[in-house]
């Protein structure tokens, strides 16, 4: 998995958000090997945060994958 995703706006260390989940769950950031897209999973503790950091990373990689 690449370390950082960039939109041309706003850039993404993926490296920071697998850390924040480390011990207590994890990141899974992925494409999709029958669709054209991208899987993202987050498992963690805290809800809010999951869904907050999961909803950012589909915005930027939407983003990212419009500009290809």
């Amino acid at each position: 998995m690449p370390d950082i995703i960039t939109d041309g706006g706003s850039t993404v260390d993926l490296s920071k958000i697998e850390e924040k989940y480390k011990g207590t769950g994890r990141l899974l950031l992925r494409p999709s090997g029958t669709e054209p897209l991208v899987r993202i999973m987050i498992e963690g503790e805290k809800m809010e945060e999951i869904k907050k950091d999961a909803e950012m990373l589909a915005s930027v990689v939407e983003q990212a994958m419009s500009r290809l």
